[in-house]
């Protein structure tokens, strides 16, 4: 299914006729089994032509597979749709770019994403988010910088409470991610100018630390 066919069964399920409404949400079902769905889904997160509303439905939907079909960890979930190793690779490849540029309501929906595909891939699947980190914590974008503290929050949410023989990936993930991360706090600090968004990069910065 395409993403214009994705947008009106989008629309649909928010639709006032009953009818129309229960139609589009069994539609949605179905193109959630589709091959390439989940990436058209991340594609209407990112489009800003589109309204808010229904890139937020996309977000919400892309988060809700994710969290199902990622990976099985049930007997029962294993006869479920999962979400093919190709499409995978694809999402994985876009979703920090798509994190860094979502507005707030979305960014919320694609953190919890990128948290349930860390838990479930990093390091083997996915070694190469920490690098892509890293390159967003030097950029000279806000936006890069916040997506990219966010998703490190994540790596080091998955490692803090792990006993000391059970760290080695904290271990990469400081030596790997943490020089970068000091140097951007003490540029923060040394700031003239406080801000809201100063502050919530600093406690972002905060959180990464005391995990680690």
């Amino acid at each position: 299914m395409d993403t214009e066919s994705l947008c009106r069964v989008l629309a649909g399920c928010t639709s006032p006729d009953p009818a129309v409404r229960q139609a589009s949400e069994q539609q949605l079902g179905e193109a959630q089994k589709l091959p390439g769905a989940l990436v058209g889904f991340l594609s209407l997160t990112t489009n800003p032509n589109l309204d808010i509303a229904l890139r937020q439905a996309a977000a919400i939907t892309f988060k809700n597979v994710v969290a199902r079909a990622w990976e099985d960890r049930t007997e029962e979930e294993k006869q479920s749709i999962l979400v093919p190793k190709e499409e995978k690779a694809a999402i994985r490849s876009h979703l920090l770019d798509a994190l860094a540029h979502a507005p707030p309501l979305i960014r919320t929906q694609l953190a919890e994403c990128v948290k349930s595909i860390v838990y479930a891939d990093y390091p083997g699947e996915w070694p190469d988010i920490l690098q892509t980190i890293v390159g967003f914590l030097g950029s000279n974008e806000q936006n890069k910088i916040y997506g990219a503290l966010l998703a490190l929050r994540q790596l080091t949410r998955k490692y803090e409470f792990r006993v000391l023989d059970d760290r080695e990936q904290m271990s990469h993930i400081v030596s790997t991610a943490f020089p970068t991360l000091l140097n951007l706090f003490q540029q923060l600090l040394a700031m003239d100018s406080p801000s809201p968004e100063r502050g919530e990069l600093l406690k972002l910065i905060c959180k990464n630390f005391w995990s680690a």
